[in-house]
């Protein structure tokens, strides 16, 4: 999108100078947040996951949040629609939220706004637990 500026003189109306912006929508534009977002299996220190994002025209980043209690790790997974995150504690309470941010056309790093995060909670297996669980 181009937008036209003109500055001027009212009073002689005189045009003193005229600017053109150019301006990437793709920049400006938060993209739409990431659907079934799911828990496809666990073990007692693994937790992966699955998601769709079937409203994507463009190369995403997609930015993974792994919550417990107060403590927070975050992961960046390019172009990958499923992610595992390990090193966790077994038998607790995990939240994992999915955003993603654009990859505008002609760019390697990610630019613009992140999605609405979307979010899912689970639990690790206890100990004694059997090895993975296939959900």
């Amino acid at each position: 999108m181009e937008v036209v500026v003109t500055t001027g003189d009212k009073a002689d109306e005189a045009v003193l100078e005229i600017q053109n912006f150019t301006i990437s929508t793709d920049k400006l534009v938060k993209p739409a947040p990431v659907d079934s977002l799911t828990v496809v299996t666990r073990n007692r220190t693994c937790l992966s996951l699955q998601w769709e994002h079937n409203k994507s025209y463009r190369n995403m980043l997609y930015t993974l949040h792994v919550k417990q209690g107060s403590h927070l790790q975050i992961y960046n997974y390019t172009n990958t629609t499923s992610a595992t995150t390990c090193g966790l504690h077994p038998g607790l309470l995990y939240t994992l939220e999915v955003a993603c941010v654009p990859i505008p056309y002609g760019y390697r790093e990610p630019h613009g706004f992140y999605s609405q995060g979307i979010s899912v909670h689970d639990r690790t297996l206890e100990d004694g637990e059997s090895d993975t669980v296939q959900l």
